[in-house]
């Protein structure tokens, strides 16, 4: 949420209730970088440097991240799919 004149403080997803593939990919994200320190600090830094690097430029600050988002996904999926016993 983004007032004027200050920087954001919260980024909101919010889904139609049966937009299930996406709802269980933002889950799963969330689940992994809770359980894996390691993996969620390795984030963090790259947002920081993402944001300092465009700080007026949100496209170029998501695409900064796109290739470890992507990847973390695709973890995140199988690590919550392996938890599950799937």
């Amino acid at each position: 949420m983004r007032h004027r004149g200050s920087n954001p403080t919260h980024h909101v997803h919010i889904f139609q209730y049966d937009y299930h593939l996406e709802i269980d990919r933002h889950l799963a994200v969330k689940d992994d970088l809770r359980m894996h320190q390691k993996e969620a600090h390795r984030y963090g830094e790259l947002k920081e440097r993402s944001a300092h690097q465009f700080p007026n430029d949100r496209e170029a600050y998501s695409k900064g991240k796109d290739r470890f988002v992507k990847e973390l996904e695709r973890k995140a999926l199988q690590w919550g799919k392996n938890r599950k016993g799937e």
